[in-house]
């Protein structure tokens, strides 16, 4: 995960650093070049999306875990995203699976994609989006107890996704919008010890449906 993260930021600094030398070296080969105004008011009209970007959501952390981005870019204004959501390193994560025997153990992990149209032709965009996610999660209880039990989780989750790219030179970008949405959960527990459970007669699955929230400070370089 660390090693993700790095290499997302080391390509952000990399392009960055690569149009300020070409920029100058551009400026000190060609020292006719006078910028106009009119140039600067048609330079917004050429701002598609990129062929390809890679991007990380580090707010999860805080939430239901963070996010790595890959985006396809399919017309000059619709992209479309695929990620991969650590739900188990969220701190809301452990919170709401959270239980009075409370919690030894969380494991899980959420794929999930969809279309992304990001709205008129400057460089920074708003964009609104539909994203499908399947999540799956693993928690323990009362670890080394008698009653030791376990619950797994299946779920899928319908997200509006809306906000604003802010877009720099180099291809660098952040994302700020949020995440809203429904989650159907499919549910099953039971003691590691089938003989404790023998006279508990409390159902051991069920369907939950919730609602499915989460901010978005997301940064990224385009290719």
């Amino acid at each position: 995960m660390k090693k993700i993260v790095s290499f997302i930021i080391l390509l952000a600094f990399s392009r960055i650093a690569g149009s300020q030398e070409t920029a100058l070296l551009t400026g000190q080969n060609n020292l006719s070049f006078v910028p106009n105004a009119t140039l600067y008011a048609n330079e917004d009209d050429q701002y598609t999306m990129s062929k390809f970007a890679l991007s990380l959501n580090p707010l999860g952390f805080c939430q239901f875990g963070p996010l790595i981005n890959a985006e396809f870019g399919l017309t000059e204004n619709v992209v479309l995203n695929t990620h991969v959501r650590f739900s188990s390193l969220g701190l809301v994560s452990y919170l709401i699976h959270y239980h009075e025997d409370g919690l030894d153990e969380l494991s899980g992990i959420a794929f999930g994609g969809g279309p992304l149209y990001f709205i008129g032709a400057r460089r920074s965009k708003p964009y609104v989006g539909i994203l499908l996610e399947y999540d799956q999660a693993k928690m323990l209880y009362a670890k080394d107890e008698q009653w030791e039990w376990e619950q797994t989780s299946k779920s899928i989750i319908f997200i509006f996704n809306g906000g604003y790219r802010f877009r720099f030179e180099g291809g660098f970008f952040i994302n700020t919008g949020a995440y809203f949405g429904a989650a159907s959960t499919r549910y099953e527990w039971d003691y590691t010890d089938p003989s404790y459970g023998n006279n508990d007669h409390t159902s051991r699955d069920g369907t939950d449906i919730t609602p499915f929230g989460m901010l978005e400070v997301t940064v990224g370089i385009e290719f």
